[in-house]
This record gives C-alpha cells, structure tokens and sequence, in this order.
C-alpha cells in the first residue's frame, strides 16, 4: 500500500520537476534569442541616421525625409532598448519563480526519500510514514500553480516538518534569487 503511494509520489515529483526544467529551457531560450535580436538591431539602428545629409539635401524634402528618419529612430530606439529589456526581465522573473518551484520540488523529493527509509523500517515507524506521505500527496498532487501554498499550508496544518518546510522554501528562493 505505501509502496505503492511512494511510487506514484516519486513518479509525480520526477514528471513536475522535468515539466519546470523543460519551461525554464524554453524560457532561457526566448531569453537568449531577444538578446541575440537586440544585438542585431542595435547594428541596424545606427544605419537609419547614415547617410549624414548636411548640405548635400535642402529644402522641404529633405527637412521630411530627415523627420521621418528621427521618427523611425526614435522607434527603433524605443523598441530596442525598453521592450526588449521589458521582455528579457519578465523572462527571468519566470525563471526565477520556475527555480523556486524547482527547489520546493527538490524537497518534497528528499522527503520521499525519507520515506521510503520509515518504509524500510517497518511498523514502528508507520505513523511518521503515513504522516510524509500525506504531506507529499498535498504537494505532488495539486495545480502547478498552487505547489508552493498548498505544501505551506500542510506542513502548517500537520505541525510536523512545518519548520523545516518554511525554511526549505525560504532556502529555496533565496538560492533561486542569487544564481
């Protein structure tokens, strides 16, 4: 019977954590072709304002074109230096909470593991077994989006691991923000 449960708890935690893995790849990806397409237009800006006219354009003509080259400029410059800056940090903020997730993922693996040592142990220990399971059936089971608040709210509610859960987390998003 909890053999069985751990197996689906490690099987869900391993198929989560390469789900997140997966979006931070496609996600670091975006990332580096905005940088890559950035670069291009940072090349490709400088052109707009070649040829210098001076004086070999006068007149009317050459008073538009050359408003419609700062128009153009001004665009360019607009896009290339604030959206794409908007979009890579919207990037990474992602990333940042993906790793978070990863990292909460991580510890509810360690805590699989350490069940599968009570396991191990035989009934002695079968009420501390029953105990991790539950907690890990709350966090591997749920929506994505609530994996963080529904671990949270069961280490709280169980009373046992919610110390180290709180510190697991704040671990978690502390190592995410650094790397």
């Amino acid at each position: 019977m909890y053999a069985n449960s751990l197996s689906e708890i490690h099987s869900a935690l391993s198929s989560k954590m390469s789900n997140v893995n997966e979006k931070i790849n496609r996600l670091e990806q975006a990332k580096r072709q905005i940088k890559e397409e950035q670069n291009t237009c940072l090349g490709e800006i400088r052109k707009i304002k070649n040829p210098d006219l001076a004086k070999s354009w006068t007149g009317n003509r050459a008073e538009d074109f050359q408003d419609a080259r700062s128009d153009a400029y001004q665009a360019m410059s607009t896009i290339i230096y604030d959206d794409y800056d908007d979009y890579q940090e919207k990037i990474e903020g992602k990333i940042t909470m993906l790793n978070i997730e990863n990292k909460a993922l991580s510890a509810a693996s360690t805590i699989a593991h350490e069940a599968d040592v009570l396991l191990g142990k035989g009934e002695a220990v079968i009420d501390q077994l029953e105990s991790k399971i539950s907690y890990l059936k709350g966090c591997c089971f749920n929506d994505d989006n609530q994996t963080e608040s529904s671990c949270r709210n069961k280490a709280s509610r169980s009373g046992e691991d919610g110390a180290w859960y709180s510190h697991a987390w704040k671990s978690a998003g502390r190592r995410a923000r650094q790397q």
